[in-house]
């Protein structure tokens, strides 16, 4: 399940980075605040739709009964978690990487456009083309892996 939430997350990135730009030039309202507009009905949308469709916990779910509730809810030894030394390495590990990708993210549009002077199609084409390489290396080695 956390698979499917990160690849979420990187899908968002590969639709959204060529969509901005593509919003910024061409979009209704001057341009670049289309992109707000569009990125902030997709974000209400979306929450009604969480809101709606997931629960809570287990325990108010209406479609779980008691049987499975018991399996997938033992207790959590969060003292053992807590003093766990790798525990703390995957978070430091994982506020790195949070922090690196973020920051590459946000600034990326913004270096090309003032640093190489790219236009904002140079710089969407950029992107686009980036993210096509990321997805054929994943889809390369899935297949490798499943051997087809």
């Amino acid at each position: 399940m956390g698979a499917f939430v990160y690849a979420g997350a990187q899908f968002g990135t590969i639709v959204s980075m060529p969509l901005s730009g593509l919003l910024a030039e061409y979009g209704f309202d001057g341009g670049w605040p289309s992109i707000f507009y569009v990125f902030g009905i997709i974000g209400v949308v979306w929450s009604v739709a969480f809101i709606w469709l997931v629960y809570e916990d287990p325990s108010s779910h209406p479609r779980i009964d008691e049987r499975e509730k018991k399996y997938i809810n033992p207790p959590i030894p969060f003292k053992a978690i807590i003093k766990s030394l790798p525990f703390y390495a995957i978070l430091f590990a994982h506020m790195g990487q949070n922090y690196g990708y973020e920051t590459l993210m946000t600034e990326l549009p913004t270096y090309m456009k003032q640093v190489l002077r790219f236009s904002i199609k140079e710089v969407r084409r950029c992107i686009l083309g980036m993210n096509s390489l990321r997805v054929k290396n994943s889809r390369d080695k899935l297949l490798k892996a499943l051997a087809l």
